[in-house]
């Protein structure tokens, strides 16, 4: 029995399709524990870094330079809540990303008995990456508003650090015995 090439490729395409079917529902699920997964060791590390950070500012405000410092980076929109408002809008801008353009390019891979493997790209109907636009930024800086409210408490401490010093400036001048 001689098959023509064409034949062929016809029952290799209804393979390919069969194998595509038969892989959507593992593909879906694994994708999804995946990601999972991934959600939680960022959330993890996340909070591991959050309390680093919260013990190194609260040792740090031991000194009025370090209340002072943290008022002028957050008043700046250099410091820490620009940082993590700038984390937020790029996580937003990823998301855009993948939705609008990788989502739309399928990568499938298929490999044989023999050890051979094939790949094929093919796009989303409707999808032209030519006529495309790719996503903006829409990048929102944090208010002077929220890094005041932010930064109360180096404010207080630097109002307080003042009282401190200026009294004891004082007691001691007048203690202080001009003869």
């Amino acid at each position: 029995m001689v098959l023509s090439m064409t034949t062929v490729k016809i029952h290799e395409r209804n393979a390919q399709a069969r194998y595509d079917e038969a892989k959507k529902p593992l593909e879906s699920e694994y994708q999804q524990r995946i990601d999972e997964q991934v959600r939680r060791l960022d959330e993890e590390y996340a909070v591991k870094r959050g309390t680093q950070a919260a013990i190194a500012m609260n040792l740090s405000r031991i000194s009025p330079v370090g209340s002072y410092t943290y008022i002028v980076s957050e008043l700046s929109m250099t410091g820490a809540l620009e940082a993590s408002n700038l984390l937020q809008n790029a996580r937003q801008f990823q998301t855009e990303v993948k939705e609008n353009i990788y989502d739309k390019i399928l990568v499938k891979s298929y490999g044989g008995a023999s050890g051979a493997t094939a790949i094929m790209i093919n796009q989303a109907p409707g999808f032209d990456p030519t006529k495309m636009d790719p996503p903006r930024l829409n990048y929102r800086t944090v208010s002077f508003t929220d890094a005041l409210q932010t930064e109360w408490v180096d404010i207080f401490l630097i109002v307080l650090f003042n009282i401190v010093f200026f009294t004891a400036s004082h007691v001691s001048f007048l203690k202080y015995d001009v003869r």
